[in-house]
């Protein structure tokens, strides 16, 4: 019975001229298991660099929503999956990505020394755990543990990259550092960020006041 599938959704890029550019920016992973606490599934939406933001990716897990069920007229079981209910979802950032990428590299076992990243929102703080699989080599651990702040115990949900998911996932995430950067290239004029365009504008007239130190901030032990 084969409980691992990965989805992904198709986006078309439109001009008045008709459609132009096609490109799935969705993947799905789902982990269905008998035991419904074990079972999740994750999403990883990428979101290009526009005009005028910076891009990103949506990592999002959501729970196994009931037993395995089987489908009518086949021997095969399925799971639904909680995507409108109780889900986590984080924005990832560059630097997010390049630290997921150095632990699926292997240049570091664990996300943050072992502290994860914290993001953290109006309504609640979340941290992202991921590291190196500790029993079968290749293989590799995410959870997102999310607090409110109006109190509450944490609500944590994991999910387990075998050896060729984690490859497939390492690969995707490199080849979207580029597009999360910089965008995808359009046609005509302004096909580069107005910020870009000063910047090489500044260079070639020899200045070098485009780009300035931003703060950054302590580094903090997680609040769970």
């Amino acid at each position: 019975m084969d409980n691992e599938q990965a989805t992904s959704t198709l986006k078309t890029s439109r001009t008045d001229t008709g459609p132009r550019l096609f490109y799935s920016n969705s993947l799905r992973l789902y982990h269905a298991s008998a035991n419904i606490q074990n079972g999740a599934a994750v999403d990883f939406q990428l979101n290009p660099a526009r005009r005028w933001t910076d891009g990103n990716i949506f990592l999002t897990l959501v729970p196994q929503k009931e037993e395995l069920q089987a489908r009518p007229g086949s021997a095969r079981k399925v799971a639904s999956f909680d995507w409108k209910g109780r889900k986590i979802c984080v924005k990832l950032n560059f630097q997010d990505v390049c630290g997921i990428l150095s632990v699926l590299r292997g240049e570091a076992a664990e996300l943050g020394e072992g502290r994860g990243l914290l993001h953290d929102s109006k309504d609640a703080t979340t941290v992202i755990y991921f590291s190196q699989g500790k029993d079968r080599p290749g293989t590799f651990s995410l959870c997102l543990s999310r607090k409110a702040k109006s109190g509450g115990d944490p609500f944590r949900l994991r999910f387990g990259l075998s050896a060729a998911e984690s490859l497939g996932i390492r690969l995707l995430l490199e080849q979207s550092l580029f597009p999360m950067t910089f965008g995808f290239p359009s046609e005509g004029t302004g096909a580069f960020r107005p910020e870009a365009q000063d910047t090489a504008t500044a260079m070639v007239d020899g200045s070098d006041s485009a780009n300035g130190m931003a703060d950054i901030p302590a580094d903090g032990e997680p609040p769970f």
